[in-house]
């Protein structure tokens, strides 16, 4: 049985000052390295009811406009098997959920975020439909019609569920 007396002999380990001293430097050269900024995402929508966005890049190969049509064709043709507007669920306007995706090279889902947050967190109704439509996103995972060699133009997407009355 321990005393309280043989918990004082233990001796507690100290940090060496050139140890600590070294970390303290090494995090004040690093102000000095710029952080390289990533390009913004544009965002192009590619035809009216399309409820599919792809991002364009600016300096790589353009793709034609058919090529692109078919990627986002793919994905909306996908998605429209695994979503249906939930049972129960009465609207009175127009509204969308946008939800931005990230897809691995695979076309499984790595992430999805709802994008309009605040409209989340304040209204059942939104909220209700955007649950289901991430669900659909999930379930829909890996989207394996999209061509590898243009990974780059559907790795990040927003999709845009569309609800009309």
């Amino acid at each position: 049985m321990e005393t309280q007396d043989d918990n004082e002999d233990v001796p507690t380990p100290k940090r060496k000052p050139s140890a600590l001293k070294n970390n303290i430097e090494i995090q004040e050269n690093d102000d000095g390295i710029p952080i390289p900024k990533r390009k913004p995402l544009r965002l192009i929508k590619m035809q009216e009811g399309d409820n599919t966005l792809l991002p364009q890049r600016k300096n790589g190969p353009q793709l034609q406009k058919s090529k692109i049509e078919a990627i986002a064709h793919s994905i909306e043709k996908k998605l429209a098997k695994c979503w249906s507007i939930p049972n129960g669920i009465n609207y009175k306007k127009n509204f969308s959920i946008k939800i931005h995706v990230l897809l691995s090279a695979q076309g499984e889902v790595v992430i999805a975020n709802i994008v309009d947050n605040n409209t989340y967190q304040k209204n059942a109704l939104f909220r209700a439909v955007a649950d289901n439509a991430m669900r659909a996103v999930y379930k829909c995972s890996p989207f394996t019609d999209l061509p590898s060699e243009h990974y780059y133009v559907w790795r990040e997407i927003t999709l845009n569920f569309i609800l009309n009355d």
